[in-house]
């Protein structure tokens, strides 16, 4: 059963290992996932629409996620959002909960701990 009816996701995501360990994952629980490799593919193919939530790795090369997430909130485009990161800091959440982040999850995270969260953020929006 497709959620789409529910949402769907955009992952974007620079490691093609990342990339399709969600896609596969996100998949068998039901959800259409898109998958983006940068920030500018996403911006340039990715089509807007009701109950999609947004996966987005922090580190991306050239513009990363972060400068995504700045850059949809300077142009009024919102949407659920879930970071994630190698590395996070204190300063590197504060500025994605800032940049409209709904959450901000550190590699490697729990499976269930983002399934659970992206269905919540889906019902909230």
């Amino acid at each position: 059963m497709i959620r789409d009816a529910l949402g769907s996701i955009a992952v974007v995501e620079a490691d093609d290992a990342v990339r399709n360990s969600l896609h596969a994952l996100l998949v068998s629980h039901g959800y259409a996932v898109e998958c983006y490799g940068n920030a500018e593919q996403f911006l340039k193919h990715f089509q807007w629409r009701p109950q999609c939530l947004l996966i987005v790795d922090a580190e991306l090369p050239v513009m990363s996620g972060l400068e995504l997430l700045e850059r949809l909130q300077a142009d009024g485009r919102h949407l659920p959002v879930i970071m994630l990161a190698s590395q996070g800091s204190v300063p590197m959440t504060v500025r994605a909960m800032r940049a409209g982040a709904g959450d901000f999850l550190e590699k490697p995270f729990f499976q269930s701990a983002l399934i659970k969260r992206i269905g919540e953020l889906l019902e909230g929006a």
